[in-house]
């Protein structure tokens, strides 16, 4: 028996943590408060628009460059989009001042109303960038996906 308990007294205290004494409280409080203040900083500057609420650090910007597929953006330059179009009605309504955005706005609109969704597979964001490119309406091209 006598082991057994020095086994739990063994497992007891290697299961408790180590006290905090208080300087070190004081001092990890300080941390706290000092963290909490950069962050309310940040979220000032980034209210203000100030450039330096948007660098990112070294370790951040290593991480995006991993995270972010380059070949996409490259492919997204080579599309050209004409953005010589007319305002749409729903476009005020929307508030949105893009033309592009506001062709899909009303696509959506439009194929909602044939009973399908943007994100179905039957809408091919390709044909979609045709059809806007060719000037044709949202509704010639909602029903494009219809046949």
């Amino acid at each position: 028996k006598n082991e057994e308990e020095e086994v739990k007294e063994g497992l007891r205290q290697a299961m408790s943590a180590p006290r905090e004494t208080p300087a070190q409280k004081r001092k990890r409080q300080e941390k706290d408060n000092f963290d909490l203040y950069k962050k309310r900083q940040n979220r000032i500057a980034a209210l203000r628009g100030d450039p330096s609420s948007r660098k990112l650090t070294p370790k951040q910007q290593r991480d995006y460059l991993r995270r972010v597929n380059l070949d996409q953006i490259r492919a997204m330059e080579e599309v050209e989009v004409n953005e010589e179009k007319g305002t749409y009605s729903s476009m005020s309504r929307r508030g949105i001042d893009k033309p592009l955005l506001a062709f899909i706005a009303e696509l959506e609109d439009e194929l909602k109303k044939m009973g399908m969704k943007y994100s179905d597979k039957k809408v091919d964001p390709e044909i979609v960038m045709k059809a806007y490119n060719a000037n044709k309406s949202p509704r010639e091209a909602a029903k494009m996906f219809k046949k």
